[in-house]
Parts: structure tokens; C-alpha cells; sequence
């Protein structure tokens, strides 16, 4: 391989590169828009269902959002939470219901029909539509 050929597939490689290209994606890829502040009612219902604030001001929810799918969570700094109305394959042949249970979660963008289920800490982090993160401790970023 020539150095040209050579500096051109890493200019490609780069260019497509998921780790490189997802932060610069538009939010809307992830969520479905507009996004809305928590109004009173979804307050309540998640407050009802076990899930705590330090300012519900700074979460965010995409349109379609069920707050029903979303049970003894803390949230705090900047969150956005897409919509859960889904399954997502966790094993092959095994299906959860999406949403968030029992999790901290800090300054994070949770995308449409993701599971993040018994997870410690998540923080700093942009997770995907479909995603599972199941049982850890910490996931963190800086």
C-alpha cells in the first residue's frame, strides 16, 4: 500500500468512525423531537413510580414519552430520555419491556427503547435507541 492509499483509507476510516462521528450527531437521532420539559404530571407519575430529581427542571423527555416505563431512578444534572414503548432482545430468544428501573443517571441522553436496568451509575453518556445496559456498577465518562 502507497502512502497516499495508505493516508486515504485513514481519512475514510476516521470519516465513518462511530467513536468520531456519534457525538456529533443531532440528539433527533436518538430521541424523537421536540423534546419537552417535565411538566407537573409527568412529575408526579414518575415521582409515584420510586424516581427522585435533584431539579426536574433539567430533564427532558422526547415526544410519545411514558413515564410508566420509568421506576426507582435518580436523576441528576442534564437528562433526556426518549421514549419507551418497546421490547429489546437482552438474550437471544428473551425480550424486556424498555425503560429505566432502579438506576442513578447523570448528565445522559438515554435514547428511544433502551433498557438501562440495575445500573449503579451512569453518567456522561449518550446511549443508543435499542440499547441494554443490565446490571453494572459504574459507566461513566468524562
Amino acid at each position: 500500500m502507497t502512502k497516499s492509499e495508505l493516508l486515504r483509507a485513514l481519512r475514510d476510516a476516521v470519516r465513518t468512525s462511530d467513536l468520531i462521528v456519534l457525538p456529533a450527531r443531532p440528539i433527533q437521532n436518538w430521541v424523537s423531537g421536540p423534546l419537552r420539559a417535565v411538566g407537573n404530571d409527568v412529575r408526579i407519575a414518575l415521582e409515584k413510580n420510586g424516581n427522585n430529581s435533584s431539579d426536574w427542571g433539567e430533564v427532558r423527555v422526547a415526544a410519545g414519552y411514558d413515564p410508566s416505563r420509568v421506576r426507582d431512578c435518580i436523576f441528576e444534572g442534564t437528562v433526556v430520555l426518549g421514549k419507551f414503548d418497546g421490547m429489546v432482545e437482552v438474550s437471544p430468544g428473551v425480550e424486556l419491556p424498555t425503560g429505566l428501573h432502579n438506576s442513578r443517571i447523570v448528565n445522559c441522553v438515554i435514547g428511544n427503547n433502551a433498557l438501562v436496568a440495575d445500573t449503579r451509575l451512569l453518567a456522561n453518556y449518550l446511549v443508543g435507541k435499542n440499547a441494554v445496559l443490565f446490571a453494572n456498577g459504574t459507566v461513566a465518562a468524562d
